[in-house]
């Protein structure tokens, strides 16, 4: 990998986020996650394809699990009306199942993760440095769709 040119091509494939695209993996972000700094969007969306093929794919999940992107989550401030409706679009291609929507987004300090059940109205906070929910209005907003 001396380059930008021999950056790993990963096919992101349309069951994953609803949309059908090509990751380029650049190895700052690769030594950005062996150093243990902030990841990146990518790689972020990189583990959850690993986590949808070994996981979801292997044991048949894909009728209780779905992910929804971090590339469009991360969106929200500049573009909150696409953003809500991709969500929308997510849930609704989903209404007949009670499928748990796992939402990855980065409240500016530090990746939290949403774990949501549309159909039941339940959203799950989870945050690896216990923050507090409320002090992310802007994610209530996005997520009050």
């Amino acid at each position: 990998m001396g380059s930008s040119n021999d950056s790993p091509i990963v096919h992101m494939n349309k069951d994953i986020f609803g949309d059908e695209y090509i990751e380029y993996l650049e190895k700052e972000q690769m030594y950005d996650l062996l150093e243990h700094k902030e990841l990146s969007v990518t790689v972020i969306s990189l583990y959850i394809r690993f986590l949808y093929e070994k996981v979801v794919c292997t044991r048949k999940l894909s009728n209780k699990y779905s992910f929804l992107s971090p590339h469009k989550m991360s969106m929200w401030k500049l573009d909150p009306d696409n953003v809500k409706k991709y969500i929308v679009d997510m849930f609704l291609g989903n209404i007949e199942s009670d499928k748990l929507f796992l939402a990855p987004y980065n409240s500016g300090a530090h990746w939290v993760l949403f774990a949501i059940n549309a159909v039941s109205e339940v959203i799950y906070y989870l945050d690896p440095v216990h923050g507090n929910y409320s002090n992310h209005p802007e994610i209530k907003t996005m997520l009050d769709t």
